[in-house]
């Protein structure tokens, strides 16, 4: 347990201050009929809902750990992590803040999503919206949010390839993003580009599926693999009967926690027992 929950504080601090820009994103554009075509329908096909939630695998490598997952589109995000039905920890994240805890050692660390964007020059990149549209298999747009379909402009546009694959690239200042359509024109991967720090990140979606109640298509299946430099990181999580919430999953309640830096945290939990 230990050993994933640090992977999931290293997947959190690479998707939200492992690219820097200090400007906005060059908007680039390819006259591409077929691409466009092929961006709206992938837009029309996101997923979109008030809440949904769900339980949740993690897995790396041999081993595996379940959850629950709860998303309050556009609002609250949680990932939880149990042992035996009970929860041990959790990964929270709102427009203003992203707390991580450790429910065995009662810690916990946050911090303000707005501040930490601002400190590293990405008000447009590190954002909440991101961070969810990562999760769940959704176009964002830096300065824009999640792309609608006259956004198509915003992004440069490969031709199709052998396996009916189109590419949309936005180029940032230091970072590129890429967003990769399958012939099914859903959403397969989203791809994060740090050359200067020879760091890449992607999410690759799989086994989409409509819910009752929702609209699009939610891939049931996602798996991160990131590098920064030689440190590798890899993480794959498996949706099980997501459906739309009935009711809200309670926020974190740090009483009787002791708050620590997320640095803190990180490293407290890295030197634990696997």
């Amino acid at each position: 347990m230990k050993k994933i929950l640090y992977i999931l504080i290293c997947a959190v601090t690479i998707l939200l201050s492992g690219c820097r820009s200090q400007q906005p994103g060059i908007k680039t554009s390819k006259s591409n009929a077929e691409a466009k075509e092929r961006f709206e329908m992938a837009v029309a096909q996101m997923p979109d809902f008030d809440a949904v939630q769900s339980k949740v695998k993690y897995g790396m490598g041999g081993k595996g750990m379940s959850g629950k997952m709860y998303v309050e589109l556009g609002k609250r995000l949680t990932l939880t992590m149990t042992v035996i039905g009970a929860e041990v920890a959790r990964v929270e994240a709102n427009e203003e803040q992203l707390i991580v805890s450790e429910k065995l050692d009662k810690i916990f660390a946050q911090f303000s999503i707005e501040e930490a964007a601002n400190a590293i020059g990405m008000p447009d990149e590190a954002r909440y919206e991101a961070l969810e549209a990562l999760m769940l298999g959704r176009i964002f747009i830096p300065g824009k949010g999640i792309a609608k379909k006259n956004d198509f402009a915003q992004l440069k546009w490969s031709q199709a390839n052998e396996q009916g694959e189109v590419t949309g690239t936005y180029a940032g200042k230091n970072y590129v993003l890429l967003y990769t359509i399958d012939s099914n024109n859903l959403l397969r991967e989203t791809q994060i580009q740090v050359p200067s720090k020879n760091a890449v990140v992607s999410w690759q979606y799989a086994n989409h599926m409509q819910i009752e109640g929702a609209k699009g298509l939610l891939p049931t299946v996602a798996k991160l693999k990131g590098m920064m430099g030689e440190k590798e990181v890899q993480l794959e999580l498996t949706l099980n009967n997501p459906q739309v919430a009935k009711k809200a999953m309670p926020v974190f309640n740090s009483s009787n926690y002791k708050e620590v830096t997320f640095e803190e945290l990180a490293s407290m939990i890295k030197k634990m027992k696997q």
